[in-house]
């Protein structure tokens, strides 16, 4: 609907630019990662670099890159984002930033330096709402990882993985964060989460058994 709308708000830059706005938005929750990628690039065109709106839109786009294997852009935007997220502390685009920096962590799998930033993360990601799953997600395949590689080591990286991955199932379905993020399969294949898995409440369309919960 919005692809039709476009030739009809080109005059009007405002408008224009809302419609692009949504078009990325849901390419991005469709993980269509470079063609929200395209949508990005052509909003930060027509916006001053220091707005928050386009600063938003660099922490997503970076965040894109990351997920379509451009590794090398996203650390570039990531470098260039760290100095500024100081005046935006406590709100989306400071959380989406450091959902950004925990995917760059667990996608180069660098997952000792992922989970040096549990201690502040539930608080970090708050402003995200529900969204925030994705983050919980991402910090519960970091210890699970950690769990995997020390499986003779007394450590108690499988719970820590199990108490992120409830966090994060009693906001999404799991069907939702794995196919937006495959990496996190492992975690829905793994039947030891399963006992930490929650059910999301009010109950989704995407998970039919929270009808039978309710």
């Amino acid at each position: 609907t919005a692809w039709l709308l476009l030739p009809r708000v080109a005059t009007t830059p405002q408008l224009h630019g809302r419609v692009v706005a949504l078009i990325a938005d849901s390419l991005d929750h469709q993980s269509a990662w470079d063609s929200a990628i395209v949508a990005y690039d052509m909003m930060l065109r027509h916006l001053p670099g220091d707005h928050p709106a386009a600063i938003h839109l660099r922490v997503r786009r970076a965040a894109a890159h990351l997920f379509a294997d451009r590794l090398a852009d996203a650390d570039d935007e990531l470098r260039k984002l760290r100095g500024m997220m100081d005046r935006f502390t406590g709100t989306v685009i400071g959380a989406g930033f450091h959902v950004a920096q925990l995917a760059q962590h667990v996608l180069t799998h660098h997952d000792d330096d992922a989970v040096a930033m549990a201690d502040s993360l539930l608080n970090d990601l708050r402003p995200l709402g529900l969204d925030a799953a994705f983050g919980h997600a991402l910090m519960a395949l970091s210890y699970h990882r950690l769990d995997s590689r020390n499986a003779d080591a007394d450590t108690d990286a499988l719970e820590q993985s199990g108490r992120w991955w409830g966090r994060a199932t009693l906001l999404l379905p799991i069907d939702v964060l794995v196919r937006r993020f495959d990496a996190l399969r492992p975690l829905a294949d793994d039947d030891r989460m399963r006992t930490y898995a929650q059910s999301p409440w009010p109950p989704t369309h995407s998970d039919s058994t929270h009808a039978g919960n309710a």
